[in-house]
């Protein structure tokens, strides 16, 4: 024997499927690759959209913690992009202190340390002069590879 159901409970809502998404800054919630609008009230919280998956023409509904709050709304692109927005509450940024630590500083000094030609280690004497020859073979066989590469 079936058991009368109980006022107030509508089947429709009841077998609605449920999804649970998050109310963007701009007062829209994404479902199935479509942004929908929402009151603006709820920017930030956790919503619950109960739509028939059947009936795609049905806008889904929100819910939150299981009451009906309003329906949804194709969004509009022109009319969001000029909506007025309420201003993000918090309060000043704190400052940055620094740490001590410079990993930029540390990557580019292991990168010289790692493409710096390798010279050879001499032993001097502590009164003895050293002179340095530099081979710019190299740079002069760069210079002519550039001036080919410009005449053709």
């Amino acid at each position: 024997m079936l058991r009368p159901l109980p006022r107030g409970i509508d089947l429709d809502v009841v077998f609605l499927h449920r999804a649970h998404r998050r109310v963007r800054l701009d007062g829209t919630v994404s479902l199935h690759g479509r942004r929908l609008e929402v009151q603006p009230e709820l920017v930030g919280h956790t919503v619950e959209l109960r739509f028939d998956p059947c009936d795609p023409d049905m806008r889904p509904r929100v819910f939150v913690e299981g009451s009906f709050v309003c329906d949804t709304t194709p969004q509009d692109l022109l009319r969001n992009a000029t909506r007025r927005r309420r201003a993000l509450r918090g309060g000043d940024a704190l400052p940055v202190l620094p740490s001590g630590l410079d990993p930029i500083g540390d990557l580019v000094r292991e990168h010289r340390r790692a493409s710096a030609p390798e010279l050879p280690e001499i032993e001097v004497e502590d009164d003895e002069e050293i002179e340095i020859e530099i081979d710019d073979d190299d740079d002069d066989d760069r210079k002519r590879e550039d001036d080919e590469e410009e005449r053709r």
